[in-house]
């Protein structure tokens, strides 16, 4: 097998980075779901949230391989990108209750408890 050449290892590591974040931010979600459901939900409540991230991730491949097809695999992985920063700006600036999230975990315990 020939040496790897640096732009091989820039790329690689990269990828690797970018494996890390997507595990970290896994992570976090399923700790948010967790977290702040009522444990008589938890099981339907981590149903939902596995199905829509396996389907978000078939969806999102038709919609890469539709706009590939259109504009050729550079051009869509440039405007995949815009327009993910895009949705991420206008997530942070009209969805407020998104960046100011907080655990309670006083609130969930309220709401499950029986009188």
């Amino acid at each position: 097998m020939p040496p790897t050449p640096p732009a091989g290892s820039f790329g690689l590591a990269i990828v690797v980075m970018l494996g890390f974040t997507d595990s970290i931010s896994v992570t976090m979600r399923t700790a948010i779901v967790q977290f702040s459901t009522p444990d008589n939900l938890i099981g339907r409540a981590s149903s939902v949230r596995n199905l829509s991230a396996g389907v978000a991730d078939n969806v999102g491949q038709i919609e890469v391989g539709m706009m590939a097809a259109l504009l050729g695999a550079g051009n869509a992985m440039v405007m995949g990108r815009i327009i993910a920063v895009f949705f991420i700006i206008a997530l942070w600036r009209f969805v407020r209750n998104i960046v100011r999230y907080q655990y309670r975990p006083n609130v969930v315990e309220a709401a499950t408890s029986k009188p």
